[in-house]
């Protein structure tokens, strides 16, 4: 999520295949009260992005770095 908020200019968050909330980093920021996009994820789905069972945070992060080592 941080990633996305430094490089994209909108961003919309999918819940369930449904948008919940799209806009600039920091529309969407201050829409949500959050301080982080992680904290509007989990303002705009009820759930924590770890939640997801198997595609949480931490393994997009271990993917993410192999995939920078492999390249």
């Amino acid at each position: 999520m941080e990633e996305a908020g430094r490089q994209c200019e909108r961003i919309a968050i999918f819940d369930l295949g449904s948008i919940v909330a799209e806009g600039s980093p920091a529309e969407l920021r201050t829409q949500c009260d959050a301080r982080t996009l992680e904290d509007v994820f989990t303002t705009a789905t009820g759930r924590e992005l770890e939640d997801e069972g198997g595609g949480g945070l931490r393994d997009a992060r271990a993917r993410r770095r192999l995939t920078r080592r492999l390249g």
